[in-house]
């Protein structure tokens, strides 16, 4: 779903639905305005990265199930062209360039015929909602979420919001090219980390963490980590932006719609009123 119909579902149709008729739904309404709006796609599937043909880990890179699949996503028209690009790096882990997916974390799904699947649920507590989640593709096929991808934007995203689910080791995770520099060449000069930290600080587990970052026109998240002869640390993902952030489409901002809904109702109510009024002096 793009930004443009995301944010009609979530801010326009409840309002078409209740109306503006008490004080109530107006307050509702004014808090759900300074939600966020997620870049994670509403569906489970693979990210169609844009890696050229011989760059994916020494092969031609294509979805799974073919870029024609309708699980086969693309960034640039899920999020109405604010994602231009997401691109897979060598991991400094790995030493491997890892596939993305959308995944719901309490389903299983697969993919590829079952060159990678994923379980349903993890040890421990599962968030709810769709998660952006790194493939190792040679480790436990597919689950260890460890992978480098950078994102670029159409334009300068003036607050850019990641969550981290799972973080349980220090210094390996977060904005980072993969050099283990966090910060330094993991995302355009200019930008700024508002709140959080980078590297995100191991936390119990199934902990999320949260950065914001300002002014980002690209930005490199370094997830998880490999370790040797072992399972590793696998960390999922979201992106989130406010509203309009960016957006290429035209949107009537939601405080200008409240206050024309507002007028509507109390000139329908003065209306009648009037009416009312006239009625009486008519039988005088």
């Amino acid at each position: 779903m793009s930004l443009h119909k995301q944010l009609l579902s979530q801010y326009l149709l409840p309002l078409a639905v209740t109306g503006v008729t008490t004080i109530g739904v107006n307050t509702v309404f004014v808090s759900q305005v300074s939600a966020q709006v997620s870049l994670v796609p509403q569906q489970e599937g693979e990210i169609f990265l844009n890696n050229g043909l011989g760059d994916f880990n020494g092969s031609n890179f294509s979805c799974l199930d073919g870029n024609s699949s309708p699980t086969c996503i693309n960034l640039t028209t899920s999020t109405a062209g604010l994602i231009s690009s997401v691109v897979s790096l060598s991991d400094n882990s790995s030493g491997e360039q890892s596939r993305l997916f959308v995944d719901n974390l309490l389903t299983a799904s697969s993919y590829g015929g079952g060159v990678v699947s994923f379980g349903a649920g993890d040890r421990g507590t599962n968030p709810s909602g769709y998660w952006f989640r790194p493939s190792e593709v040679n480790e436990e096929n597919g689950q260890l979420e460890v992978g480098t991808f950078r994102f670029e934007f159409a334009q300068i995203i003036p607050e850019l919001t990641v969550h981290y689910f799972d973080t349980e080791r220090n210094g390996e995770t977060g904005v980072d090219d993969g050099t283990n520099s966090f910060g330094v060449t993991g995302v355009n000069a200019g930008a700024t980390l508002l709140s959080g930290f980078n590297p995100v600080p191991a936390g119990p587990d199934s902990n999320i963490r949260k950065q914001t970052w300002g002014n980002v026109s690209f930005i490199t998240l370094t997830l998880g980590f490999d370790k040797p002869n072992s399972t590793g640390d696998g960390v999922d993902f979201q992106l989130e932006t406010p509203p309009n952030s960016g957006n290429p489409a035209a949107v009537p901002e939601p405080l200008t719609i409240l206050g024309a809904g507002a007028a509507m109702g109390f000139g329908g109510f003065f209306k009648k009123k009037l009416a009312k009024s006239s009625n009486k002096e008519n039988k005088a």
